[in-house]
């Protein structure tokens, strides 16, 4: 079967939740014996492009033009494959079986003016020439369908994606300025409105516990307002961290702070549930799915009221009320129901089943 991997997402950005789901699938593909392989390479410095040892032998480098995302593969098709691309572009050629991933729905939800207009766009032209279209839960997959009407809901497939095995119990070395199990955990974007970042610091603040981030670094209106709120001292911000330190940071954590109002899957939640780390998150959109019976889950609101339900639930968790023992239990077997391994293993089942 000839399979082609698309590699634009690395030169998109440097890294995030689509560049871990690229580099998982994309390392089982090369070792994949029954795979005629070609991964279309691009230039760029992103984190998990860096892990990838991709043979020359399988690897056309592809120069970046103006724009690129937005444009169509520079690929010359002689025979029948499969093209999966790692962020919405595709092959409108009648020998090509595209695929395209749906990770969320964001640009919908969340976004407006010019950059939503031209992302939509883009993403109902690949939705329109896609044989198969994979999305991350079943909450991505409703969304799909209720967006989009015309897409046929059998050419949708749901495929969760894993979590990495380097996320686990461990002893090792606190690297925090804080106390193992005083600090609370915010990891991921924070620029965006719908991740409630601001939230975040407000529970911070309310139960007198230090912030530890783990994403870009910190801009000067965000020193700022955790300054203000949380005091000098009392917050700590990484970036460009390994996986291993993250796993660190979760094990060392009170809780992870996830209060955000859209995910499409919500890996944090995974990782910090393999690590022994309670995650507290709303019940909204792919949240309560993916976080089972394992995690802190509290009912969709307002700013002001989910501040409040977030905070009297991790009240009760430092108090005992809530058994933390249990619930950190129930986190880990709950992450159990996903690998990396499952994933790919359904992804090469679909790409055979349209390459017929």
């Amino acid at each position: 079967m000839k399979l082609f991997l698309d590699n634009i997402v690395f030169a998109l950005q440097s890294a995030g939740g689509i560049s871990t789901v690229w580099y998982e699938l994309e390392q089982r593909a090369m070792a994949d014996k029954r795979l005629d392989l070609t991964i279309l390479d691009y230039p760029c410095s992103n984190i998990q492009r860096q892990r990838l040892n991709i043979a020359d032998s399988i690897r056309q480098d592809c120069a970046l033009r103006l724009q690129e995302r937005y444009r169509q593969p520079l690929l010359e098709v002689g025979e029948p494959c499969v093209f999966h691309s790692s962020y919405f572009r595709v092959l409108p050629h009648p020998l090509v079986a595209n695929v395209t991933t749906i990770h969320d729905l964001t640009y919908h939800i969340c976004r407006h003016g010019l950059p939503k207009k031209v992302h939509l766009q883009q993403e109902a032209h690949a939705l329109q020439h896609s044989r198969a279209i994979v999305c991350i839960s079943q909450s991505t997959k409703n969304d799909l369908l209720r967006l989009y009407p015309s897409v046929r809901e059998e050419n949708v497939r749901v495929i969760y994606n894993g979590v990495s095995s380097v996320f686990h119990v461990c002893d090792d070395k606190n690297i925090t300025r804080f106390e193992s199990g005083s600090y609370l955990l915010f990891v991921g974007a924070r620029e965006a409105e719908y991740k409630n970042f601001s939230m975040a610091v407000e529970i911070a603040r309310r139960l007198k516990m230090p912030l530890v981030m783990v994403g870009a670094p910190l801009k000067k209106q965000e020193h700022l307002l955790l300054q203000e709120e949380l005091g000098e001292g009392h917050y700590q911000s990484f970036s460009h961290i390994s996986n291993e330190q993250l796993n660190i940071l979760y094990n060392h954590a009170f809780a992870l702070l996830y209060p955000s109002a859209y995910e499409g899957f919500g890996l944090p939640i995974l990782e910090a549930q393999k690590a022994n780390c309670v995650a507290v998150v709303q019940r909204v959109s792919s949240l309560p799915e993916v976080a089972g019976d394992g995690a802190l889950i509290v009912p969709p609101s307002d700013s002001l009221r989910l501040a409040d339900e977030m905070t009297d639930v991790l009240l009760q968790l430092r108090n005992g009320t809530i058994d933390a023992k249990a619930l950190r239990l129930a986190g880990q077997a709950n992450a159990k129901r996903f690998t990396w391994d499952n994933m790919y293993n359904q992804l090469y089942q679909l790409y055979h089943e349209i390459s017929q």
